[in-house]
């Protein structure tokens, strides 16, 4: 688990665009999503996960409990049902359902990049991460479709 732990910057994205409109995600919201130079926070507490990510001056921060299917609001302001699971202590996978629609978001460490696998229906895509430093913490929660949610992290 310690790999995934960390602060990561995206130096390589493929066929985003792809995923996010078989999601039926707008073109206006697309258009302004850039995902390569955008950051992602993952850590643990105990047994919770806490991820952060900041996509073109949006952040979406969220804990979730290992395991359990929990409500998850998506950067794009869709409530899907979301569950994480450790499949290893470098692999995190989650498994996002909206409707009748599902999305698979595989997450892999190898030495210092994490690659992000996106299936969902026909379309995958691929983002490439590095990390930058150990995890940081805030507080705002700001989905793409200009959305703000209340969030509550406990900082040990």
């Amino acid at each position: 688990m310690t790999a995934l732990i960390g602060e990561w910057k995206c130096f390589e994205c493929q066929n985003i665009d792809s995923v996010m409109a078989e999601l039926g995600v707008n073109q206006e919201i697309r258009d302004r999503v850039e995902f390569e130079g955008s950051s992602l926070t993952i850590d643990f507490e105990e047994s919770d996960l806490y991820i952060r990510q900041e996509t073109s001056g949006q952040s979406h921060e969220r804990t979730f409990a290992l395991g359990k299917e929990q409500d998850e609001l998506t950067l794009d302001g869709r409530i899907v049902k979301t569950v994480y699971t450790l499949e290893s202590d470098c692999i995190l996978k989650q498994v996002q359902q909206h409707g009748f629609t599902e999305m698979v978001i595989t997450r892999e460490v190898i030495d210092d990049v994490m690659t992000t696998s996106v299936r969902t229906g026909d379309s995958s895509a691929t983002l490439k991460y590095r990390r930058i430093g150990p995890p940081k913490r805030r507080t705002e929660t700001t989905n793409l479709a200009g959305s703000v949610a209340d969030t509550t992290v406990n900082s040990s």
